[in-house]
C-alpha cells in the first residue's frame, strides 16, 4: 500500500506531537519539577479573577446560544426547503418583511446591551474594590514569560514569586519575622563573591545586561526578570521548573 504525501506528513506530525508535548511538560529538567503547582486559568483564586472568570463564562454561554440557534434555523431551513425531486417551479419571491427585519435589528442590540452592561458591572467591580487596611500594595506586570512582580511601597522588585506576610490570605506567605528579613535581603544589593567572579564578568559583558537588572553591577535591563536575588527563589520560568543549578544551567 502506498501512502500520499498528505497521508505520510499527517502520520509524521502524529508520532512528533506525543514526544513534543513529553519534552515541553517537563521543560528537560527532570522529574523533580512535578512537585510544582502550575497555575490554571480555569481556576481563579483572586476576587478580580472570579470576576473575569464569571464573566468569560456568561458571554461564553450567550456566543453558544447564539450558535446553536442560528445553526439549527439554517439546518431546518435547509431540510425544509430543499429542492424537492422533480420540482422545478420557482419559489415564491417575498420583498420585506417588517416583523422580520426588526426581529433581526432588536435582538442583536439588545444581546450586545446585555453583555455592555454585564461587562461595565464586572470592570467596576474589580476596579473599585477597596484595598484592605495594613495590605501590602503590589503591582503586578504579567510578560510574555515570566511574572513581574513591584513592592512600590518598599522599593522591591522581584520575579515569578509573590511574597506577603502571614496575615494576609494569599500565594506565598511568611511569618512576620521571616517577612521582615525577606524584605530587608530584597533591598540589598548583589553581593560580592570572589568565586563567581568570571560569571559576573560574562554577564556584564554581554546582552545580558541590555534586559536584566542585577543590583551592584551596572544592569538596568527592563525587558527581562530582576535577578538581583535570583537563587533566592524556590522557582524558575514563572513556576514551570525548580531554581536549581542544574536546572537553571538547562533553562539559560
Amino acid at each position: 500500500m502506498k501512502l500520499t504525501r498528505s497521508w505520510a506528513i499527517f502520520l509524521g506530525l502524529s508520532l512528533l506531537v506525543p514526544a513534543v508535548t513529553i519534552h515541553a511538560g517537563d521543560w528537560g529538567m527532570g522529574q523533580a519539577n512535578g512537585g510544582l503547582p502550575h497555575p490554571s486559568m480555569f481556576r481563579p483564586i483572586s476576587t478580580p479573577a472570579q470576576e473575569i472568570s464569571t464573566l468569560a463564562v456568561f458571554v461564553l454561554g450567550v456566543t453558544t446560544a447564539i450558535f446553536v440557534i442560528v445553526s439549527a434555523l439554517l439546518t431546518y431551513s435547509m431540510v425544509r426547503f430543499r429542492a424537492r425531486p422533480g420540482d422545478g417551479s420557482e419559489p415564491p419571491q417575498l420583498y420585506g418583511s417588517a416583523p422580520v427585519e426588526f426581529a433581526w435589528t432588536a435582538v442583536p442590540v439588545l444581546i450586545v446591551f446585555v453583555l455592555i452592561l454585564t461587562t461595565a458591572r464586572s470592570v467596576y467591580t474589580v476596579q473599585a474594590a477597596r484595598r484592605p487596611p495594613r495590605s501590602v500594595a503590589v503591582r503586578v506586570v504579567g510578560h510574555q514569560w515570566w511574572w513581574e512582580f513591584q513592592y512600590p511601597e518598599l522599593g522591591i522588585v522581584t520575579a515569578n514569586e509573590l511574597h506577603v506576610p502571614l496575615s494576609d490570605p494569599r500565594v506565598v506567605v511568611d511569618p512576620r519575622d521571616q517577612w521582615d528579613r525577606w524584605v530587608a535581603t530584597q533591598r540589598e544589593v548583589a553581593i560580592e563573591d570572589t568565586s563567581v567572579a568570571s560569571g559576573r564578568d560574562v554577564f556584564a559583558s554581554t546582552a545580558c545586561v541590555n534586559c536584566h537588572v542585577v543590583r551592584g553591577v551596572g544592569a538596568n535591563g527592563r525587558f527581562g526578570p530582576d535577578l538581583t536575588h535570583l537563587m533566592s527563589r524556590e522557582a524558575l520560568a514563572a513556576g514551570a521548573a525548580l531554581n536549581t543549578t542544574d536546572n537553571l544551567k538547562a533553562w539559560i
